[in-house]
């Protein structure tokens, strides 16, 4: 029909003979009522009809209705709910989407473990790193946990056994004494252990045995009696305690200087050896020496004459010794036989010294203090004890100064 259609005309107005009346017309648009451009004013379609399914914003499905409005839109937030992009929205976390439109869950990677020594509170996503102490006993920071007795050792990696190191069964590894340190006789006689020990008499044999064996103040029975410690010290025996003496007592156990020799059937010469003349002869020691440097006979200061054999033509090594280490105070040992004249020795300077005993003996040669160092710039090639006087170039320059490399 026509959109000037009239229901009550009866005539057309084409049989107007008057020409008056409005002439039929139409007007042309969509007259698709489900197209978005509908024209309900239309009378003849001119085919523009468009629907959602041509909208360019419907191109991957139909979402927006003709206006351009989601059918669907349950949060209300413009985006329709088939179009909407769940993604964390937190720009922190480690899947952090730039495009999402919808919260989605958040990913923090890190520790989660809370007894991890670095647990991390705001992870929730375990990645693998968490850390501990390296023993149950540290803390994070490599401390104890307990260290009772503040020694730097965990107590429960203590390791008891003997600390001491003079001890016989010394344990390099322990740390925590144990108590049961064990010690030889040949250092309980000795004076380390009563310094050692704190001048501890009952734990020391040193003093018994001085009093014993050396000075003869008490007897074994009497040190014992008066406190101190004797477990290492034998009941001394006095006699020659040489296997080569010709009155050699093998129950003896303290050489009494008695000991006698037939150096005539050794075809040696018989000697006396003497000390006298001075003060402190406590302090004095001395020893001879054959070629090979083995000790042939030694004492300090003897009640007698000790007698010995001696080979003349050969040289002999006198090893003079002070305890206090201020000389012999005057006092002389003196070799005495047929063959040795003149032969008075003493140490007059300091704690030792060194002296030829024989015939042939080429002098002593006093060694030389200076720098033994081949490396210093001041190496002396004949010197035998270092003195700490070497010189060294600085880095990159040699002795003269001059660049190793320029």
């Amino acid at each position: 029909s026509f959109a000037n259609y009239n229901p009550d005309a009866n005539v057309d107005s084409s049989e107007d003979p008057l020409g008056l009346t409005e002439t039929c017309y139409h007007v042309f648009g969509c007259t698709d009522s489900i197209a978005c451009n509908y024209n309900s004013v239309a009378s003849l379609d001119d085919n523009t009809c468009f629907y959602v399914e041509d909208m360019a914003i419907n191109a991957d499905g139909v979402f927006y209705d003709c206006s351009g409005v989601c059918l669907n839109d349950t949060d209300g937030d413009s985006i329709c709910n088939e179009l909407e992009i769940i993604g964390c929205q937190e720009e922190g976390a480690d899947n952090y989407n730039l495009e999402a439109t919808d919260a989605g869950e958040c990913i923090y990677y890190g520790c989660v473990d809370t007894t991890a020594c670095n647990y991390d509170v705001d992870a929730n996503t375990d990645d693998n790193s968490c850390w501990y102490p390296a023993e149950i006993y540290l803390d994070c920071a490599g401390e104890c946990l307990s260290d009772v007795d503040f020694d730097g050792v965990c107590d429960e990696a203590e390791i008891y056994g003997c600390t001491d190191e003079n001890a016989s069964n010394y344990s390099v590894e322990a740390t925590e004494e144990s108590g049961n340190c064990e010690y030889s006789c040949d250092y309980l006689i000795s004076e380390d252990s009563y310094i050692n020990s704190s001048f501890d008499d009952t734990f020391s044999n040193y003093w018994c045995y001085q009093y014993v064996w050396t000075y003869g103040f008490y007897t074994l029975e009497e040190a014992t009696s008066n406190g101190y410690a004797c477990e290492c010290v034998e009941v001394p025996v006095s006699g020659c305690t040489d296997i080569e003496a010709i009155n050699y007592n093998p129950d003896a156990n303290q050489n009494d200087n008695s000991c006698q020799y037939d150096c005539d059937a050794l075809g040696l010469s018989t000697v006396y050896i003497s000390v006298s003349g001075g003060e402190y002869p406590s302090e004095i020691t001395w020893s001879i020496l054959d070629a090979d440097q083995n000790e042939l006979i030694s004492d300090g200061v003897p009640q007698s004459p000790m007698q010995y054999c001696l080979d003349s033509e050969l040289c002999y090594t006198l090893m003079m010794n002070d305890s206090y280490g201020d000389r012999w105070n005057g006092n002389v040992l003196e070799i005495m036989g047929d063959e040795f004249a003149n032969n008075q020795y003493s140490l007059t300077d300091g704690w030792s010294g060194v002296a030829l005993v024989g015939e042939n003996c080429e002098p002593i040669v006093e060694p030389i203090e200076n720098c033994t160092d081949e490396d210093a710039c001041n190496y002396n090639s004949e010197a035998i004890d270092d003195d700490g006087s070497c010189i060294y170039p600085l880095d990159y320059y040699d002795c003269a100064g001059v660049c190793l490399n320029d």
